[in-house]
């Protein structure tokens, strides 16, 4: 476990209200927790306020970016926002990572033009095996449903999908990431 500033109580306290934020997915929370732990160098979490969405106002919204804000500034981690609206509609873009270089690697990698280049520089910028890359810039992943029922729920959390022929290894890869999230936060396991 990554100390944060020689004080292990407020990274807990700090990933507990990361996990109860319920308007995070779970393979988003997992990912801001492994850039926490240094396991990925970035994360890239999208939010949106879509105009006419029962029971969720631009309020809340707003509410949400600052709390996700504020709690990762608790986890110690570095931030650039990118945030935009189109038709009545807003959006607010959250580049994590421990460093400013790893962030910037991951705009940048957002930037490219060219579909198979932009694929392969955000995954490594997001921490994704090579195999798992070269995998899915050749259409040659493999779907959860079809692994075996114990590696799926490995998966689960994973932000890549599994190479067809090097999944075994990307399995070994995911389950170390997932013994610290059980550590860390059980809650998103068991979900």
């Amino acid at each position: 476990m990554v100390e944060h500033e020689n004080n292990p109580e407020q990274l807990v306290a700090a990933i507990e209200r990361l996990s109860a934020l319920d308007f995070l997915t779970n393979q988003d929370k997992a990912s801001i927790i492994l850039v926490s732990q240094e396991l990925k160098p970035t994360a890239l979490v999208e939010m949106y306020y879509l105009d006419n969405t029962p029971g969720y106002s631009e309020e809340n919204f707003i509410h949400n970016t600052e709390q996700l804000k504020q709690t990762l500034q608790e986890l110690r981690l570095n931030v650039e926002t990118k945030a935009g609206s189109e038709d009545q509609n807003s959006y607010e873009l959250f580049y994590i990572g421990r460093t400013q270089e790893a962030i910037e690697n991951l705009i940048h990698a957002t930037q490219i033009v060219d579909k198979i280049e932009k694929d392969v520089a955000m995954g490594k910028s997001l921490g994704i095996p090579d195999t798992a890359i070269e995998a899915f810039t050749h259409n040659q992943t493999i779907k959860l449903n079809e692994l075996p029922e114990d590696a799926a729920k490995e998966f689960k959390l994973a932000n890549f999908l599994p190479s067809q022929d090097h999944w075994q290894e990307e399995l070994e890869f995911i389950k170390q990431q997932n013994e610290v999230l059980q550590k860390l936060s059980p809650r998103l396991i068991t979900k």
